[in-house]
């Protein structure tokens, strides 16, 4: 931040409370008004301070932005912008000793937080109050901090008096010595003019030339004090240079360490812009890792699903191999069921016919052998029961065999998509890589010498939009090493086996 002072004077302001303006020059008492300016980067700010020599804690001070300023516009009506302003109160202030119908006038608040500074300016009629400012007064920090540049700068001006007070002391003694010097000549004038007088007679006309000596030495005298009044002088306008110098170099180091300070935070924004970016460039590093990563446990995960899907083909095959050979129990024993059933029904119709034709003897062993035949035929019901469950669940069985080997044929459907998909990425990044100048000039040299032969890649899983036709098939693509047959079987061997061929109709259908 910038600083410098606008306007730095003693002012008379008059701290009466009466409303007789007549008696406001003797009601004045001395204060010195500042005007500072301070710019910054984004915003400039004019501060207004007025203090007391004689009472220290007498300070006063108001800062006013280009947004407070306004608000005191609108409600004051004034004319001026905002960066005219200082210069106007500049310019009443210093009009005072010219135009003696205008004053300045502060009143204190009871709680001396406050202090209402105003300019009065006399119209044709009545006294107005041109601006009025309200200052407030330094908190104890800002105070603390006030007091202590005061007191160094004080310290400063007491470290140039003294060099000035020294300065003064040496020409003071080299005067007293030019005096005494003079002292002494005068009492051998004196002396010499005695021995004249008594050689009067004799030597008036040496009298004389001694007089006129004496005149010039005299002068001589006058002149070197005349000298060393002007050297004094001098060295009081160079002790004036000298302040000035050292506030210009006081204003020099502080614009300085504001410069240094701004550097400093641009170097650490700068930083902090480098650290993100380096941040930026490893989150980005590794996810490109994480990216190639993905892709090779995908590349892996592709292949596992096809060694599952052999083994699920595997697994189908030995499922219908089993299918096969409870399809030819269930025959066999339904066959036995219906031999039983024939016996059972021959049996009871002999037995009506030998009832008819026995006695009442022999109705006993027939009696008997007929609950034989009834508890035979009992097992063999309940024998029957326990296939039909056993058929039964061999149903619920093939049914989730079914259901899985759906569920196994949409995957491999999802899949054959996914693998569609990728073939087409490749393909696309074949033929971008074909495309390429350098493609073209190594397919130039590769035509001169043999002409190109296609590679058609087989069938996948019995899907025709797997298949596809690249001219140079990449060295890590599972497809450019198998045969279209062996596809077309394992195709064949998936293919999901329907309630026909599981009816207990057709046993040996499938």
């Amino acid at each position: 931040m910038l600083m410098r002072v606008i306007f730095q004077e003693v002012v008379r302001v008059s701290l009466s409370d009466q409303s007789d303006h007549s008696s406001a020059e003797k009601d004045s008492v001395p204060l010195t008004l500042r005007i500072d300016e301070r710019q910054n980067r984004s915003e400039k700010e004019f501060t207004f301070i007025l203090s007391r020599e004689e009472d220290p804690r007498f300070i006063y001070s108001l800062s006013l932005r280009r947004s407070n300023y306004d608000s005191l516009k609108r409600e004051q009506d004034l004319l001026c912008d905002f960066d005219s302003f200082p210069k106007m109160i500049a310019d009443f202030v210093g009009d005072l000793q010219r135009a003696p119908n205008a004053y300045l006038k502060g009143r204190i608040s009871d709680d001396k937080s406050q202090f209402r500074f105003e300019l009065i300016g006399k119209m044709d009629f009545k006294w107005v109050s041109v601006v009025s400012l309200c200052l407030h007064a330094l908190t104890d920090s800002a105070l603390v901090a006030h007091l202590v540049d005061k007191i160094l700068l004080l310290k400063r001006q007491l470290e140039d008096a003294d060099n000035v007070r020294d300065n003064l002391l040496a020409a003071q003694a080299e005067i007293r010595e030019l005096k005494e010097a003079a002292l002494r000549a005068a009492g051998e004038q004196a002396e010499s003019l005695a021995r004249l007088e008594a050689e009067k007679t004799e030597v008036i006309s040496r009298q004389k030339e001694l007089k006129e000596k004496f005149e010039e030495e005299i002068d001589e005298l006058k002149a070197d004090k005349e000298m060393l009044s002007t050297e004094v002088s001098m060295l009081r306008q160079e002790v004036i240079d000298f302040r000035t110098r050292v506030d210009g170099l006081v204003e020099e180091v502080a614009s300085l360490k504001d410069r240094e300070r701004f550097l400093n935070e641009t170097l650490d924004s700068t930083e902090d812009r480098l650290e993100i970016s380096e941040r930026r460039a490893s989150e980005l590093m590794v996810i490109l890792k994480e990216r190639d990563e993905e892709i090779e446990a995908r590349t892996c995960e592709i292949e596992e699903l096809r060694g599952a899907l052999d083994e699920s083909k595997a697994a189908n095959v030995s499922l219908r191999i089993k299918l096969r050979e409870m399809k030819s129990d269930r025959d066999h024993w339904k066959a036995e069921n219906e031999k039983g059933v024939k016996i059972i029904n021959k049996l009871l119709k002999e037995q009506k016919e030998k009832r008819l034709r026995s006695d009442d003897e022999e109705n006993s062993s027939q009696a008997e052998r007929i609950r034989q035949l009834e508890a035979d035929l009992e097992e063999r019901k309940q024998a029957v029961e326990a296939l039909s469950d056993s058929n039964s669940q061999l149903r619920v069985q093939m049914e989730n065999l079914m259901s899985e080997c759906a569920k196994m044929k949409k995957d491999a459907e999802e899949w054959a998509i996914k693998c569609d998909k990728k073939e087409r990425m490749l393909a696309d990044l074949l033929k971008l890589r074909h495309a390429s100048p350098i493609g073209q000039t190594i397919t130039s040299t590769a035509a001169a010498s043999a002409p190109p032969v296609s590679t058609v890649y087989p069938r996948v899983l019995g899907w025709s939009s797997m298949t596809g036709q690249l001219s140079t098939p990449l060295r890590t693509s599972p497809y450019a090493y198998g045969t279209p047959h062996l596809y077309k079987q394992s195709a064949s061997s998936m293919s999901t086996p329907t309630t026909s061929q599981i009816a207990p109709t057709q046993p040996n259908q499938s």
